[in-house]
């Protein structure tokens, strides 16, 4: 067999002290190797530098302690997550009553406002009403002109045409000259009545329609404020 220390064949002797080194040289008492025993000694350190990192693990026990750590962060993160939920419901739940009587207060504050707006509109139309008073004294005196006029007119084409007609029967030429012209002016004075009262009663309609507008806008903005009275003091 080859000696590596006396470089040449030397005959093997067993060694009864180290199992391990079973065959040493017999010149200098080192090991003697072979292609299988140099191959598995190759090999025996590659085997056995690949089981020392298994040797350096973790036991059994430091893995248990591993498991309960882990356990426990997983528990505190657990607690930590489900407290800031908490808070962040705790802050919706104060901050969404808080925004719905802001939201309340403002549309008590718009009506009230929208309500004092229309008050206001009514209180001048109520408190202001010389227009009116103004329209209603020229309608009357209108009135009593065109009642005028229309008598006046018809007295006088009455008195016209009896005259005329009296000159036409009798052949009195100084009746025709007296009836002819008051038969003239009366019809005048009775169209002008006439005229007269037809704007009035132009006027009347006007007025009148108007009256119903106002009433009919005063009703729309009230139906939109059906409780103009709110009693939120609670």
């Amino acid at each position: 067999m080859w000696c590596t220390e006396c470089r040449q064949d030397v005959p093997g002797i067993v060694s009864p002290s180290d199992s391990v080194q079973p065959v040493v040289c017999a010149r200098c008492g080192h090991e003697l190797t072979s292609p299988t025993t140099e191959f598995s000694r190759v090999d025996k350190p590659h085997r056995r530098q690949s089981t020392v990192p298994r040797a350096n693990l973790l036991g059994l026990d430091e893995w248990d302690s591993v498991d309960q750590d882990l356990h426990s962060a997983k528990l505190k993160a657990q607690a930590w997550q489900s407290h800031t939920e908490s808070e962040t419901t705790q802050g919706k739940n104060a901050l969404e009553p808080h925004s719905a009587k802001e939201t309340g207060d403002t549309t008590d504050v718009q009506r009230r406002i929208d309500v004092v707006g229309v008050a206001a509109q009514q209180s001048t139309r109520v408190s202001n009403p010389q227009p009116s008073a103004f329209l209603a004294t020229n309608s009357r005196s209108l009135s009593w002109t065109v009642w005028l006029l229309v008598c006046g007119g018809m007295m006088t084409l009455t008195f016209g045409s009896v005259l005329c007609g009296w000159s036409w029967t009798t052949g009195r030429g100084e009746l025709w000259r007296v009836g002819l012209p008051a038969l003239l002016i009366g019809q005048v004075v009775l169209l002008l009545g006439f005229v007269f009262q037809l704007d009035g009663i132009w006027r009347t309609h006007r007025q009148t329609r108007d009256a119903l507008n106002g009433l009919d806008r005063q009703l729309h903005e009230l139906a939109h404020y059906p409780s103009s009275s709110p009693d939120r003091s609670a």
